[in-house]
This record gives C-alpha cells, sequence and structure tokens, in this order.
C-alpha cells in the first residue's frame, strides 16, 4: 500500500511541475506564474552564477524535483555596468570578455542542473537596455536607486545582442531552452520600450502577462 502511495504522489508530481525562478531582480517579472517559485537571489551577476553555480544554486536546498523545470534570469547587470569596465581594464574586446562570460556561464548551469534534463532548463535571453540619453529623468532615478549605467547605448545594445546570441547557442550546445522573449518589449532601436517599463530598467508589472504569454508557448 505504502509502495502504491508513493508512486501516486510521483505521477502526482509529474502532472504539476514547479517552475523555479534563479535570477536577478528580473526574476520577478515571473511574478504571478502559475506553479511558480522565485527565488531572488540578490544582485548576482551572471559572472557569479557561472563561477559559484552549485554554492550559489543548490538544488536540493531549493527543493527541485527531478520533475521541475528551471529557469535562470542573469546578465542584464553585466550588460549594463560591468562588460565595459573589464573589457578596457583588461585592453581586449568587449566580445571576447561576453564570450568568455557566456562560456562560463553555459558550463557553471550545467553544473548546477546536471540531476536535470536539459530541456527542463530554461535559460532567459537578457533583457534590452534602457537608452536614458533620451530620458534625463529615468537618469537620474537610475542614480538614485544605485542602478550605474556604463557605455553608450549603441554599446549596450550590441553587447545584448551579443550576449544573446551566444547564451541561444550554449543551450544548443548542452540542449537547454532558449526563452526568447524580448521582441515583446523593445522599440525600433533595440532598446526597451519605456511604455513596457517601471521607473528603472524592469518590466513593468502590468504587462508581466506578456512575458507569460511567451513563457507558454515553449514545449517543456
Amino acid at each position: 500500500m505504502a509502495k502504491i502511495l508513493l508512486l501516486l504522489i510521483a505521477f502526482s508530481q509529474s502532472l504539476f511541475a514547479t517552475v523555479h525562478v534563479f535570477g536577478d531582480s528580473h526574476s520577478r517579472m515571473f511574478t504571478g506564474f502559475p506553479n511558480t517559485k522565485i527565488h531572488h537571489l540578490g544582485p548576482v551577476t551572471m559572472h557569479r552564477a557561472g563561477r559559484d553555480n552549485q554554492k550559489l544554486i543548490s538544488l536540493n536546498k531549493f527543493n527541485v524535483r527531478k520533475s521541475d523545470i528551471v529557469v535562470m534570469v542573469f546578465g542584464e547587470i553585466d550588460m549594463r555596468c560591468h562588460i565595459k569596465k573589464i573589457a578596457e581594464k583588461a585592453n581586449k574586446s568587449p566580445d571576447i570578455i561576453i564570450q568568455d562570460l557566456v562560456n562560463r556561464f553555459g558550463l557553471g548551469v550545467q553544473t548546477i542542473t546536471k540531476s536535470l534534463n536539459p530541456h527542463q532548463v530554461v535559460i532567459c535571453e537578457i533583457i534590452p537596455p534602457i537608452d536614458i540619453s533620451k530620458d534625463p529623468a529615468r537618469a537620474k532615478a537610475l542614480r538614485k536607486c544605485s542602478f550605474p549605467v556604463i557605455g553608450t547605448t549603441v554599446e549596450r545594445v550590441h553587447y545584448n545582442k551579443t550576449l544573446n546570441h551566444l547564451l541561444k547557442a550554449e543551450c544548443d550546445r548542452y540542449g537547454f531552452t532558449f526563452f526568447k522573449y524580448s521582441h515583446k518589449c523593445k522599440n525600433a532601436q533595440d532598446c526597451l520600450d519605456t511604455s513596457f517599463a517601471d521607473t528603472s530598467v524592469h518590466i513593468h508589472q502590468n504587462y508581466r502577462y506578456k512575458i507569460q504569454n511567451a513563457f507558454k508557448q515553449l514545449q517543456l
């Protein structure tokens, strides 16, 4: 009888998988999604997630089951205020810095999620950058909230496109699922459409349904 009960529990869990979202503040764009737990880790960069991997995210610690889905939301901070600075300090092309960053992140995610089917691991593309050059009020608000922006809009758009292109390649390499959604919230200049944004660099809570609708299209 006990064995049958355990089988029934396992079967019910497979029907109702939990979506575990790990990431920086952009992980909150999944707020309100059904069967979803958001693990906001603070201002954690893609660099740190790749470097610390299981020290930062232990699936056992967060009660992730083998039937569950894991979503990774990292990289906006790297794009906004680290890549240009690191490239200049190392006297290297930003593209070289980005390639190394994404390679280490992909390996880190593979290490974190090795107990799962790779298809159950979702890597989100990085939200488009904010163009503060035409929005002094937003630039002031970002400074007030300690959201540094390093690099021109053109540079950060390039970082964003390169990061997302390489993240897709890492997903193909490891068998992860790539979640593409930025086309839902960017403008003709490939920046975040401020009509969909909050007062800083995030998707406004009133438009999270756009992300949810896109996520539903994934075959998980």
